[in-house]
């Protein structure tokens, strides 16, 4: 089913969270159900709500090129389903979502309407790690409080322990927990939940480096993990990086840098802006030419290599000065003072250089580019700008291709 989009699932989940649906759950289903990879099973208040939340799924998933290969339920609105192919949405009614089990096997309610083959297949998944989802309180002990996980043993009931509790929890209240393993590897849960949802973007912490990848904190219990295949760069503990939230192919959590699509969507034309004025942003991507800076007004901003002053790490925030406004809306930016400062700084740093080498040194005017670039960290047009005004003040010399500290 590698022809429906792999964000599929997370777009219908965000489609049926405009409309207000309650208890979204997103279940992989790839190896046990034999006519799709997930589900998504959603709740509505009433017939009408229903509706809503089947047309903006509908209508968000059009935007995409994507339409239902089939629809059942909707007139009568208590369960609606929504055929893509590798996903299904099932949008229920409350009260009949209720005789539905979505932990192992189990009776379906009698749909309003008459279902398929297909659509009678077995709603089932194992809760997994990474999972929001909502759990009826069974009872209580010195621990804290075990959740129902739907299978009908007591055994598989989920620990929500007292230090993962926001509020107190009594039996027979549902509660919305994240589910994680806990460090002997049992599934356990938490009230504290991620800020982000899978699909969206946004700057975070790394928590800890391994040799298999990165973990970073979004708000949840425990990291989320970020493969190495998804890092740009090498990223060290407490760096503050942008990454998107995905599901992996294990149904688990997981992050990536490659954000470039989605800080296109998110950025903004630059404005009230002109040539000269500072702005700060964070590395986001590195091109054969230089930086992408996603800035706090949302300007998507370039630094050309020849602009850039030291070493750069992805997730920095840096101060830039503004050289070009874009036609596409995008600002151009350098490390590098204004003309007239610079000049007055690479001066000194030429004669930092030549007072370190004992007065004189092997480069002058004529030096190829690339040699000045390393030696420097300036453009060779900087070198001889800042080469002249030392010449022109009487500092330093040139001869035979070497240059000369005046005493």
């Amino acid at each position: 089913m590698a022809d429906t989009p792999i964000h599929m699932p997370e777009l219908v989940a965000a489609a049926a969270s405009d409309k207000k649906a309650r208890d979204i759950v997103i279940l992989d289903v790839q190896g046990i159900s034999p006519v799709t990879d997930y589900f998504v099973i959603c709740s509505a208040n009433t017939s009408t709500q229903v509706q809503a939340i089947a047309d903006n799924i509908e209508e968000k998933l059009e935007e995409q090129g994507v339409k239902p290969l089939h629809k059942e339920g909707y007139r009568e609105a208590r369960w609606v389903l929504l055929d893509y192919g590798s996903c299904v949405a099932h949008i229920f009614v409350e009260e009949d979502r209720r005789f539905t089990t979505l932990n192992g096997c189990g009776a379906m309610p009698r749909p309003r309407c008459t279902m398929n083959s297909r659509s009678k297949s077995m709603i089932t998944s194992r809760l997994e790690p990474g999972q929001v989802v909502t759990l009826k309180v069974a009872r209580q002990t010195d621990l804290g409080a075990f959740l129902d996980a739907g299978t009908g043993r007591t055994a598989d009931d989920i620990l929500l322990h007292k230090m993962q509790q926001t509020a107190p929890v009594a039996v027979g209240e549902e509660v919305k927990v994240y589910l994680y393993r806990d460090p002997k590897g049992r599934l356990a849960a938490s009230m504290r939940l991620p800020q982000m949802r899978p699909g969206q973007i946004a700057r975070v912490k790394v928590i800890n480096v391994t040799r298999d990848g990165a973990f970073v904190d979004i708000g949840a219990e425990r990291g989320v993990f970020m493969p190495f295949a998804g890092m740009r760069g090498r990223v060290k503990r407490g760096d503050r990086v942008w990454v998107k939230l995905y599901t992996d192919k294990s149904g688990r959590p997981a992050v990536t840098m490659d954000v470039d699509e989605e800080i296109a969507r998110a950025a903004r034309p630059a404005q009230d802006i002109k040539i000269g004025d500072q702005v700060a942003g964070t590395v986001y991507s590195e091109g054969e030419n230089g930086f992408f800076l996603f800035t706090g007004e949302r300007y998507i901003a370039f630094l050309h290599k020849d602009e850039i002053t030291r070493p750069l790490r992805m997730g920095e925030e840096i101060v830039v000065r503004v050289t070009y406004l874009r036609p596409d809306g995008r600002i151009n930016v350098s490390m590098r003072p204004q003309k007239e400062e610079a000049i007055g700084v690479d001066a000194q740093n030429i004669l930092a250089v030549l007072r370190s080498r004992g007065g004189k040194m092997p480069y002058s005017d004529e030096t190829a580019p690339e040699v000045i670039k390393e030696k420097f960290q300036i453009s060779k047009a900087a070198f001889k700008r800042a080469l002249g005004r030392l010449m022109k003040e009487g500092l330093v010399v040139q001869q035979e291709g070497w240059t000369y500290l005046v005493e």
